[in-house]
């Protein structure tokens, strides 16, 4: 079973929601939060990056939530201020919980 005692943080889990005009043309494309839950995070790795002449602290970070949480790997995390890309998401019946690896999006 899932120690509950490591879920310390809430973090919010945001889905990418398509607006379509009346042709069926995809308009806007925007993240609006679909679940609000507890998580055990830690940190993975933290690396300097430069991307496009600019300087950039990387970070991944590992979130833990319970199983029956609903999270696709097209969802990102919002946790702390920032906004974090889903890697993947690894599912243990055994111990009731989803291990989701992401990185830091440069925003």
């Amino acid at each position: 079973t899932m120690q509950s005692g490591i879920l310390n943080e809430i973090i919010i889990i945001e889905r990418l929601k398509q607006k379509k005009n009346e042709f069926g043309e995809i308009e806007t494309e925007e993240y609006t939060p679909v679940i609000r839950t507890r998580a055990g995070v830690k940190y993975n790795s933290l690396n300097r990056v430069e991307d496009n002449a600019e300087i950039f602290f990387s970070q991944d970070v590992i979130f833990t939530i319970r199983i029956y949480n609903n999270v696709r790997n097209l969802d990102r995390i919002d946790w702390n201020g920032n906004k974090y890309r889903i890697l993947s998401i690894e599912e243990s019946r055994q111990f009731q919980q989803k291990t989701i690896h992401t990185e830091l999006i440069n925003e």
